[in-house]
């Protein structure tokens, strides 16, 4: 499914050529997440879902990325859910990375960013911040390594 694309993110057409369209994220991997002096990063291993299935009769992924987001002016946040997911749980699974619309920005207003969990609702998160930017699209594997990395992503598969 592609969502409208949140134009106002310096860099979003990194996303757009890494996936094809504005991905929801649906089922990504929140990597890490940080919020330090009012500035909040985050990277997210994501994907395109196909309409063809495996063996097990799960759906075939492409086009692995892992993407770093960086917030600026961050003027509130919750993130209180995340925290918790990352103590209880080690990876937080999105069920969707929420974008204010951009038609509902206007330039010097802030936009909502909300981390829904696909784990739990308790495990959710938002910040609202002035200025955004995608930072990087990297291409991974299908378990979020990068070339040359060592298998880091092991143990993700146990998460399904």
């Amino acid at each position: 499914m592609s969502l409208p694309v949140p134009a106002y993110l310096a860099n979003h057409e990194l996303v757009l050529q890494a996936f094809g369209r504005w991905p929801m994220f649906h089922d990504a991997y929140l990597l890490s997440f940080a919020l330090t002096n009012g500035v909040f990063e985050c990277e997210i291993h994501g994907w395109n879902m196909t309409r063809e299935v495996d063996e097990q009769g799960y759906f075939k992924c492409d086009r692995n990325h892992r993407v770093t987001f960086r917030f600026f002016g961050v003027l509130e946040a919750d993130l209180s859910g995340l925290e918790a997911c990352e103590r209880v749980c080690g990876t937080n699974i999105l069920f969707e990375l929420f974008f204010t619309p951009t038609d509902q920005c206007t330039p010097g207003n802030a936009f909502e960013v909300r981390f829904d969990s696909a784990i739990g609702g308790e495990f959710a998160g938002w910040i609202r911040a002035s200025r955004g930017v995608v930072v990087s699209v990297r291409p991974c594997d299908a378990k979020g390594n990068l070339p040359g990395d060592r298998d880091a992503g092991a143990g993700l598969d146990d998460l399904k």
